[in-house]
Order: structure tokens, then C-alpha cells, then sequence
């Protein structure tokens, strides 16, 4: 895996005395675009061929506020961040297990297993791409595999029923519950369904995540049918089994950007209820910018 190495600028510090985040967003945007296209354009060229890479950013003394503000900054240039959910409308995302959740979670909510999966496959448009910043890793496990589309059509090749399984993921629209925290109301009582197929059909993007197509069976299991759910639930069995598998750890100060439609990712359970990390999605539409 390619990394890039970025730092911030010493002077960064005298400005974020500023309360306006339109302000910071629009003014100092630019500045260190300019400092860093070489390493941002890098990074957007690696982007482009390889679908993933690392980010290693220079530790320092600034705040996380900095930090936070640095790490928007380089996926404004790269594109267009989203607001992660309805409600708030944030844009980055803490990612830290919470206690007492009551409702249908989101992997970034829990400490448990997050199988192979894309981001915002249950919205009619995911993410382009995603960056996950380290701030404090987990003591114990908290392991991340990536898996790409190519070595998954690789595989299908080599099942005996490949050929049922890739018409069933370029043909059958499968359903996809929308985890509570990302509906309208932040829980249960709204109940939102998106149905897609996994792949698209020239086979270049994917989306997938097991239990998201489990829950919404479990309310309505007549939409699909007991042969696709047979394929369905192969096809995660493959995944999890035989597909090949790149292994990394992020440490502190170390983030990724992953290409979301190419790439699926999976996260071991871990112990550790101190364990943070940030995310923020966006789109490739490169100059363009919600933050501005």
C-alpha cells in the first residue's frame, strides 16, 4: 500500500481563533491547497489506480479542532464532503463504541465485528470515497482487511455456481435497511429501506453489507426470493472465507482514504472503550465544495 506524508503548517495555529467555520472553510482552504497540491495531487493519482491510500500526517502539538479542520480540508480538495446523517448533518464522524444503544446500529456505533462492507450502501448514492483518521487505536485487536472488487470477481470465477452468483449480483436489486442513526428520526420508529443490486453491471463498482440486507428480510421477507437468499448469504460466506484479504493496523496520526465503490473493508471486534477515529465521506467532484 502507497503512503503519503503530509504535515501542518506552523503558522496554522495563530488563525483558529476564529468561530466561523464558513470563515476557516473559505479563507485558509486555499492556502494550504497551495502548499500541499503536490502531495494532495499524489495522493488523488493513487486514488485513481490503486483505490486506497495511506495518509501518514507529522504529529504535533495542535488541538484535535486543528486536526479535525486539516483532515476537511483534505477531502475538500479531493472532492466534496457529505453530511453523514439527517439529523446533525455532520460531516465528520466520531467513530467510538457507545453504551446502551437501543436501536438497529451502525458498525461505527459498536465495538463487535463490522463484516466486509461499503459505506452508505443503503443510500441510493454512496460515497465516492471515505478518509478514517486514527487518533487513539484500540489496545486489543481492532484489525482492518480490505477487500477488492477485482480479487472478488477472481473468486466468483472459481466457485461452481459463479455464473448464478454474478447474475444474482449484477441483476437482483436485494434490500438494504438503513441503520436507525442515519433515518430521519435517529431511531426505530422510522424504518427505511433502499433496494440495489450489489454490483453494477459492467462490474467496476459494488456495494454490499450483511446484516443491513439480514434486517430488512426480517421485516419483509417476501422481497427476495428463497433462491436469492441462498446466493446472498454464499456469496458472504465467500467473502468471508476464500476471497483474498490485505491486512493493516492503523497507529495514531495514520489515516486511509479508500475508494468506497471499489473496495470493501472489515473490521474485527475490539476492547477498548477509548479507541476514537474520524471519518468523513466524499464525492469526486473535484473543485466543488459544500464546506465553501
Amino acid at each position: 500500500m502507497e503512503s503519503i506524508h503530509l504535515s501542518l503548517p506552523d503558522w496554522i495555529d495563530d488563525y483558529m481563533y476564529l468561530t466561523d467555520e464558513k470563515i476557516i472553510a473559505k479563507k485558509y482552504s486555499n492556502i494550504i491547497w497551495d502548499l500541499l497540491a503536490t502531495e494532495l495531487d499524489n495522493i488523488k493519482e493513487i486514488l485513481n489506480t490503486k483505490g486506497v491510500v495511506k495518509i501518514l500526517i507529522e504529529k504535533s502539538e495542535y488541538s484535535e479542532d486543528i486536526l479535525k479542520w486539516f483532515l476537511l480540508w483534505i477531502c475538500n480538495y479531493l472532492g466534496i464532503p457529505t453530511y453523514t446523517d439527517q439529523v446533525q448533518k455532520k460531516m465528520l464522524w466520531n467513530i467510538t463504541p457507545k453504551e446502551n444503544i437501543n436501536r438497529f446500529t451502525t458498525f461505527s456505533e459498536v465495538d463487535g465485528e463490522a463484516l466486509l462492507h461499503t459505506d452508505s450502501q443503503f443510500s441510493p448514492q454512496p460515497e465516492h470515497y471515505f478518509l478514517l483518521y486514527c487518533s487513539i487505536p484500540a489496545n486489543i485487536w481492532g484489525i482492518s482487511y480490505l477487500v477488492e472488487i477485482k480479487d472478488i470477481l477472481e473468486e466468483i470465477k472459481k466457485e461452481i455456481n459463479g455464473n448464478d452468483i454474478l447474475k444474482f449480483l449484477n441483476e437482483v436489486k436485494v434490500p438494504f435497511r438503513v441503520p436507525s442513526i442515519f433515518t430521519k428520526t435517529w431511531d426505530d420508529s422510522s424504518i427505511e429501506i433502499y433496494k440495489s443490486t450489489i454490483l453494477s453491471k459492467d462490474n467496476k463498482e459494488i456495494r454490499f453489507r450483511f446484516d443491513t440486507v439480514e434486517e430488512a428480510l426480517k421485516i419483509a421477507p417476501n422481497l427476495l426470493t428463497d433462491k436469492e437468499i441462498r446466493l446472498f448469504r454464499y456469496f458472504q460466506e465467500m467473502l468471508e472465507h476464500r476471497v483474498k484479504k490485505v491486512n493493516i493496523k492503523l497507529k495514531s496520526w495514520e489515516c486511509l482514504i479508500i475508494d468506497n465503490k471499489k473496495l470493501l473493508h472489515w473490521r474485527t471486534a475490539f476492547e477498548d472503550p477509548n479507541r476514537l477515529l474520524y471519518r468523513i465521506r466524499f464525492n469526486n467532484n473535484i473543485w466543488k465544495t459544500k464546506l465553501c
